[in-house]
């Protein structure tokens, strides 16, 4: 059975095809909810779209087309549906939509609105490159009108906090459409000769906003302005980014052999991981184009982020350098536990130390029963380990100890009375 879009799109050019089916999602989208065979008809369709000529002239119409399927395709997903082909084909209509803007001349005001109107259809998150190939266009006098048609759009774009709230709520696209109107500006600018300009729109937005830093590191890297470049970067690691952003500033510092920033740059993306994966691939950098900084760059992470260097550590050895390395203050008294359990098969003596510390913080910070229960256990868990070194009492010391200092030191006596079955 042929259906009443197909039928429609029958004997139809790729444009009149596209602006036929652009209109049916339209309707659809607008609906409360996206039947799913109605949805599988609209793709079924689409593969019958002579893809391979479309866009064609009139390009501010198949523009339009290009832009609203794309939208809405991504639309959809926002409706609770999910369908990989839907994905692929909207991925496929905005491919095509910017491989025909790089040929583009636009001649009059109205396909400089049509391009704007493109740009302004898409998702949030389909923005991005088109606003690099509009700043791509080979036409100066293009460039210019789509620059004072976003600025007179940006103009018109204030909305106060409580209006913010609710646009993020309820669509995301519009949400972010104030940033994205500045950071299509600033390209356009930039493109124009206006760096300064091109700045002064992007820090508008807070320092945090890594994609404002990048474009901006982009525009300034473009003029030779590297320094600025960095601290636009650099002022971005407290934003949404911070990891994306830092590898950026260690790739830059990296290839111009400023060390110390690159290594502490790499330092904090360790950091910030949860078991050190980053160090292997940093590791094999430095040992094939810098040996000699990988002293440097362990002692940094010791210094700076013990913990992930820590189980970096405990993945690669030696127990030594372990030994050395959980001497540092940093440590909670489970992580201290931990490594203690490593060690005690290899190196029993340095174990016992950490196994002390350990029970002295747990036992200090024990306040409720639960806690002081738990501290108890671990007491009893490792009493054997110190039986094994001919220290039987040890771990009961350190519980005493930790009764003479805690501010609940009278109810640890009682909790360990009752528990052992003996006077502490």
């Amino acid at each position: 059975m042929v259906s009443a879009t197909q039928t429609g799109l029958q004997g139809r050019s790729g444009n009149d095809a596209a602006a036929l089916l652009a209109a049916e999602w339209v309707r659809l989208a607008n609906a409360p909810s996206l039947p799913r065979d109605r949805s599988q008809e609209l793709l079924q369709a689409l593969d019958r779209l002579p893809l391979t000529s479309w866009p064609s002239s009139p390009r501010d119409r198949s523009l339009t087309a290009a832009a609203t399927l794309a939208a809405l395709g991504l639309a959809t997903e926002r409706l609770n549906f999910r369908d990989r082909r839907l994905v692929e084909v909207t991925d496929q209509l905005l491919h095509r939509l910017l491989c025909d803007l790089s040929a583009w001349h636009p001649q009059s005001d109205s396909e400089i609105e049509s391009l704007f109107e493109a740009w302004e259809r898409l998702p949030a998150s389909r923005r991005a490159p088109m606003t690099l190939a509009l700043a791509a266009l080979e036409d100066r006098e293009a460039i210019a009108g789509l620059e004072r048609r976003a600025a007179r759009e940006l103009l018109r774009t204030n909305p106060d906090v409580s209006s913010l709230l609710s646009l993020m709520q309820r669509d995301s696209t519009q949400a972010t459409r104030p940033r994205d109107l500045r950071l299509l500006g600033a390209r356009l600018r930039a493109r124009l000769g206006d760096v300064d300009g091109a700045l002064s729109l992007l820090a508008q937005e807070s320092s945090g906003c890594a994609a404002c830093a990048l474009a901006a590191a982009e525009i300034l890297d473009g003029t030779g302005r590297t320094e600025e470049a960095s601290a636009w970067l650099l002022r971005a690691t407290v934003g949404e980014e911070p990891l994306a952003i830092r590898q950026l500033i260690f790739d830059r510092a990296w290839a111009r052999g400023a060390w110390q920033e690159a290594l502490e740059q790499q330092v904090a993306i360790i950091e910030a991981s949860q078991d050190g994966a980053p160090w292997r691939g940093f590791r094999s950098l430095l040992e094939q184009q810098a040996p000699e900084l990988l002293p440097r760059a362990k002692e940094l992470l010791r210094l700076r982020a013990p913990d992930a260097y820590m189980t970096i550590l405990l993945q690669e050895g030696p127990d030594e350098e372990v030994a050395l390395c959980a001497q540092s203050k940093a440590f909670s008294a489970a992580r201290l536990s931990e490594i203690a359990e490593l060690l005690q098969p290899r190196i029993p003596a340095e174990a016992a130390k950490l196994y002390e510390r350990a029970l002295q913080m747990q036992g200090v910070a024990a306040v409720t029963r639960l806690e002081m229960t738990a501290f108890l256990e671990r007491v009893r868990e490792v009493t054997p380990f110190f039986e094994s070194l001919g220290r039987p009492t040890k771990a009961h010391r350190i519980a005493r100890d930790a009764a003479a200092v805690s501010k609940c030191g009278a109810a640890l006596k009682r909790e360990y009375e009752h528990f052992f079955g003996s006077k502490l």
